[in-house]
């Protein structure tokens, strides 16, 4: 699973334990509790159509870990049929909208996962700050008392302003004394 430097080290600073090229069978209980997951090592073997390396399991490698809660991480997929009638535009699954969120609708906004903001590794945190975008971009629309000029959200991160950018939604971007 690709992830940033930052988000690894972060990860090893809270106490997690990588285990490279393994793969859970199965999980183990006793008394209808999670006693343990059990594992099998796996190696790289040849490269498939899309030129990565295929995991291929080790055999006689199989170890069991002694756990007491397993999490399961699944990846998702939206399901926009229900959108259908809007004639909103999309490439490559994802919504086209511009940089305060908006798409071809007027009444439409989106951000985040499904307008592909944040990459491939989109973080939760360049999700929402596109939310915000979003929500700024609907408050400039509506022309209310409140409503931000475009170009600039009014909001601030740690005194820097935040601008209505498709590049501001970056998921490299770590505030400094946030992780402390």
């Amino acid at each position: 699973m690709p992830a940033y430097a930052f988000e690894y080290d972060f990860a090893k600073m809270d106490g997690v334990i990588f285990r490279w090229l393994t793969s859970p069978v199965r999980i183990v209980g006793e008394g209808g509790k999670v006693t343990g997951l059990e594992c099998v090592r796996m190696l790289l073997g040849a490269a498939g159509s899309d030129g990565r390396a295929k995991p291929l399991p080790i055999e006689g490698s199989m170890f069991t870990l002694p756990v007491d809660m397993v999490i399961k991480a699944v990846g998702q997929e939206g399901t926009f049929d229900w959108l259908k009638d809007l004639k909103l535009e999309s490439r490559g699954g994802r919504f086209v909208i511009g940089a305060d969120g908006s798409t071809g609708h007027p009444k439409v906004w989106s951000a985040g996962d499904c307008a592909g903001e944040g990459g491939a590794e989109a973080t939760v945190v360049a999700v929402v700050e596109a939310g915000k975008r979003a929500a700024y971009g609907i408050d400039a629309r509506l022309g209310g008392p409140n409503a931000r000029a475009r170009g600039s959200s009014g909001a601030r991160i740690l005194g820097a302003p935040i601008p209505l950018t498709a590049a501001s939604a970056s998921p490299a971007y770590v505030p400094q004394g946030v992780h402390r």
